[in-house]
């Protein structure tokens, strides 16, 4: 809220009146049950399909290795991201890759499509992107975006996704039991079992 108000105040960012802050406030109470139940089923259906990430994945709950356990769950995210792509509208024309000889001019108004899960598999930025590896520093990943337009809730998340999955990687034997249900695009059901 701290820098909501800030950005108020200094008057750079458009719609942020006293109702814009409100709205933005609800969203992130609204907007982030789905997308971290997303993300932390995403998560484990990218686990379930790699048994070795999954043992990693489950030895570092049980030992309470929190920082293991997050850069399995962020690594497995960047598999199959909540955020694929994200569409916005340019405010102003803008030249991408100005001076190079793949310029291009994208008008005002133009919808934009930033491509963030493509991205985190670039070979240009990523080494050895189609390799599954939990050590990647943050910054090859963009499921919380960048810059101004950065998830608010980025800093909970980090914490909350692993920590959500962590009593489910330590049952014994964990595994799918069932399809995943969706309700529209959010995840509705995941069914799991375990060895007792």
């Amino acid at each position: 809220m701290a820098r909501l108000l800030r950005l108020q105040r200094a008057g750079d960012v458009a719609g942020l009146d006293d109702d814009g802050v409100c709205r933005t406030l609800m969203g992130l109470v609204i907007g982030m049950v789905e997308t971290t139940s997303q993300a932390a089923v995403q998560a484990l259906l990218v686990l379930f399909s790699m048994p070795d990430a999954l043992a990693r994945a489950a030895a570092a709950a049980k030992v309470d290795d929190d920082d293991a356990l997050s850069g399995l769950v962020f690594e497995a995210l960047r598999f199959c991201p909540i955020n694929p792509m994200v569409q916005r509208v340019a405010k102003e024309d803008y030249r991408l890759a100005a001076g190079q000889p793949h310029e291009t001019l994208i008008r005002k108004g133009t919808n934009v499509f930033a491509l963030t899960w493509s991205a985190m598999f670039d070979p240009r930025v990523l080494e050895a992107p189609e390799e599954f590896r939990p050590d990647r520093p943050d910054y090859d990943y963009l499921h919380f975006a960048a810059g101004p337009h950065a998830c608010y809730g980025r800093y909970i998340s980090r914490i909350q996704i692993p920590q959500i999955l962590k009593p489910l990687l330590k049952l014994k034997g964990l595994r799918p039991a069932g399809a995943l249900e969706l309700d529209g695009r959010f995840p509705q059901t995941l069914k799991v079992a375990a060895d007792i």
